[in-house]
């Protein structure tokens, strides 16, 4: 699923992991495999490169993909779109 930066910037996604760039590869890999019908993205934002789950309109799209994300990803948290200038 290809979701660009303008997109992304106006919707709502799930962080799964913030770490180092081995595990964070790995990481998703996996998600890709468990979510094929929502995109997963790698960002790096110092020091950490994260990976996030989905690009959802609303809130409510986005926390019912958090309960069926949760249940691999225990600490996955939803993030709020990021503001532009």
């Amino acid at each position: 699923h290809r979701v660009d930066r303008r997109q992304r910037q106006m919707c709502k996604e799930t962080e799964i992991y913030a770490g180092n760039y081995q595990n964070a590869q790995k990481i998703m890999a996996e998600a890709q495999v468990a979510f094929p019908d929502t995109p997963v993205f790698l960002d790096f934002r110092s020091p950490s490169y994260r990976v996030r789950v989905g690009a959802f309109a609303t809130r409510l799209a986005a926390e019912k993909k958090l309960i069926a994300i949760r249940r691999i990803y225990k600490t996955s948290v939803l993030i709020k779109p990021e503001k532009t200038m």
